[in-house]
């Protein structure tokens, strides 16, 4: 045919046949109907894409002929083919994940918790407790495994976790949405909640400030909490300090207006442990948690709505230390109440409100001479987030306020926090476009923040956080992913009011504080094939006015802006799927820290390497794992040199029938002596144990974070 005559026919066609060329949208999913973002679209004979997906899966091709092939491309998926139809009637292109953890690569963004499936530029891991080869018994044992993560300070239940080197309040907490605070120096974790009750943990590597707000300097640890559809039930025991426990799920699938509802009650108790040595560890305590979940649709306009209510109590929770039974923190009682609802506008439009009554109490044993402090606080907040498109580009934008009332620690009769009042008013906004196959996000988020406590002047700052990042998918199933961005937190309540006694001794605290802050800049580089997947990342960190301790005599100690330091290494990950029973995962980690003097900085990690390997035969799975740590032989600041260690941990689980399932598990199988952290008054960490389990799960709902 002649050019000129081909290039006129479908001009030709279209006057023939008016109705052929329509504005053709349509929206990318998983299998399991989770929206993919950043998936290409193009013709069936070029490469070159005609459109992404944006946030929520969705892609416009313009105007376009029914019948037209296209292909469907993403670095994590299966190639998928498909045609444009005649109309524009519910059009869903699903994609099927090359390996299904693949489908678990996600990440939330904002405080409301609402997460995508994303081309994401963060170094970002979920975990699942139920993926675990044995039930863990705190949230810390469930994310130390995660690359650039590791144990920090003592042991017990209240043992808190780094990210990349940076930990205690540095790391912010959130359970489905709700930041989580605390007036331990030690940082705050989310274990008030039983990991049974967990649904999946997300773990964001890097500072996330311009999204998450104050304390997410080094990262955040988010829980979204278990959803149960039927009766399922839990039990085990350990001979790790005769551990124990309990889980009891229920609840409903949803109706027909889209109603159901949840519960899910955990008791979990231990009682003191013992070193590999020989020696005994303070680490009992008992604790019983429930989540409850309604979730529905308002009226008839179809959208949807959550509460979420997680009552827990705990009690006589010992903090190991390695000058027990000389010196003994004991907890007698730990209370939190988490509340939270939320609903889902027309026109994208997300909102939020929470409430968290919490508290501790807290006993410090020495020389015969007992010290009672109790701590009280109530935490309030609530957000708003809209999601809209500007032209190809998704945006985000809203605004966050989060609240502390009511935060009392008294001693002795005495307030040495007198009703202190925090407020931290944000808004922030993000946009994402692409450039080509390049996929940028940028942001940031401009906070105001005010801190009082009777007696005391008050103290306002503001601060602006920003963040840029790119995806660059590549040939064979690879990506290139980069991203800048600078952290915050502002001194807590702790730190710049309260004068009293805490585990380490009495505290005064310096209301002249001012908030640390922190520039990091990270290089990824991943690679999705049909049978392995293997990422590795490549992270600084800069990190000034960091908070420290420091001594004004040998009992007494109190806060000062000291100095700055910088954070650096990098991160390895994968799995490789070598047939249908054999499978093999790693990980590690090599982080640098160093301060401006040149000293070593403080909640560095030892360098860690990890191999898993997994088998299934018929009703049978078998988890083999290794690790190493290295020594560390530059401790910081209140830290001690520890010594290299070996460890192995080996799981068994047996189907006894559909639904049934037996699980026996051995930890530190080899007996090892080794330290947790090289905090210097962590204990040796538990000796060899074994745990038997056995669960009873027909049916249980996905999360809806």
């Amino acid at each position: 045919m002649n050019p000129l005559l081909r290039s006129l026919v479908p001009g030709l066609f279209v006057l023939v046949h008016p109705a052929a060329l329509w504005a053709a949208q349509g929206k990318v999913t998983t299998d399991q109907g989770v929206a993919v973002e950043g998936a290409r679209v193009s013709l069936a004979d070029q490469a070159q894409a005609l459109a992404r997906t944006d946030l929520q899966g969705r892609f416009d091709l313009g105007e376009i002929a029914a019948g037209t092939a296209l292909v469907v491309r993403h670095p994590r998926f299966s190639e998928a083919t498909a045609t444009v139809p005649a109309d524009d009637t519910g059009w869903t292109i699903a994609l099927t994940p090359k390996q299904k953890v693949f489908e678990e690569i996600v990440v939330s963004v904002g405080r409301g918790g609402g997460a995508a499936l994303e081309a994401t530029t963060a170094a970002a891991t979920r975990v699942r407790p139920l993926d675990q080869p044995a039930p863990v018994e705190t949230l810390t044992a469930l994310v130390e495994g995660t690359p650039g993560v590791s144990e920090n300070g003592q042991g017990g239940i209240f043992q808190t976790y780094s990210i990349r080197g940076v930990s205690r309040q540095r790391v912010l907490t959130l359970v489905a949405g709700v930041p989580i605070n605390g007036e331990r120096r030690a940082g705050v974790s989310a274990s008030f909640l039983d990991p049974l009750l967990m649904d999946s943990v997300e773990v964001v590597r890097g500072p996330a400030s311009s999204s998450y707000g104050s304390g997410a300097l080094g990262g955040i640890v988010q829980v979204f909490p278990r959803t149960f559809s039927a009766l399922s039930v839990d039990l085990g025991y350990s001979t790790v300090g005769d551990g124990r426990h309990l889980r009891v799920g229920w609840g409903s699938t949803p109706g027909a207006g889209g109603e159901s509802w949840s519960l899910g009650l955990a008791y979990r108790a231990s009682d003191d442990g013992e070193a590999a040595d020989g020696e005994p560890l303070f680490n009992r305590f008992e604790s019983l948690s429930a989540a409850w979940s309604l979730r529905g649709t308002l009226g008839e306009s179809d959208q949807p709505w959550s509460l979420s209510v997680m009552p827990t109590f705990a009690r006589d929770i010992g903090k190991a230390s390695s000058e027990f039974p000389e010196s003994i923190t004991l907890y007698p009682e730990e209370r939190h109440l988490l509340a939270r609802w939320s609903i889902t506008l027309r026109k994208g439009w997300d909102l939020s409100v929470y409430a968290h009554p919490n508290d501790l109490i807290t006993e410090s044993r020495e020389d015969g001479t007992v010290d009672t402090v109790e701590n009280q606080a109530f935490d309030l907040g609530g957000s708003a987030l809209r999601e809209s498109t500007w032209g190809e580009a998704s945006l985000r934008w809203g605004v966050d306020y989060a609240a502390r009332r009511g935060v009392t620690a008294e001693e002795a009769g005495f307030k040495t926090l007198d009703d202190g009042e925090e407020d931290e008013l944000s808004f922030f906004g993000s946009v994402r476009t692409n450039a080509g196959p390049l996929v940028v996000e940028a942001g940031g988020r401009a906070t105001a923040f005010r801190q009082t406590n009777s007696g005391a002047r008050s103290r306002q700052d503001e601060a602006v956080n920003a963040f840029v990042g790119s995806s660059l998918p590549l040939a064979a199933g690879f990506e290139l992913t980069g991203t800048a961005g600078t952290g915050l937190r502002f001194p807590s309540l702790t730190e710049r009011f309260f004068t009293g006694t805490t585990g380490r001794g009495r505290v005064i605290g310096n209301p002249e504080l001012e908030p640390e802050r922190s520039v990091s800049v990270d290089l990824g580089l991943r690679w999705y094939g049909n049978r392995a997947f293997a990422a590795a990342h490549v992270f600084r960190n800069d990190i000034d006015d960091l908070i420290e301790r420091i001594r004004l005599d040998p009992d007494t100690r109190t806060f000062r802006n000291l100095t700055g330091g910088t954070l650096e290494g990098f991160e390895l990950e994968g799995f490789f799927q070598i047939n249908e029973r054999w499978g093999l995962a790693w990980s590690g980690h090599r982080i640098e820290g160093e301060a401006d003097d040149g000293s070593p900085l403080v909640d560095v990690p030892p360098d860690r390497l990890r191999l898993e390997g997994k088998h299934q035969r018929g009703r049978w799975q078998g988890t083999l794992r290794w690790e190493h740590r290295a020594a560390v032989d530059d401790p910081g600041a209140g830290e001690q040199a520890i010594p290299s260690a070996e460890l192995v941990t080996a799981a068994l689980a047996y189907e006894l029938r559909p639904d049934w399932k037996l699980r026996l598990s051995g930890s530190n199988l080899l007996d090892r002596r080794y330290f947790r952290s090289a905090d210097d008054r962590a204990p040796l960490a538990e000796g060899r144990g074994f745990s038997l389990g056995f669960s009873w799960s027909p049916a249980v709902g996905p999360t809806a974070p």
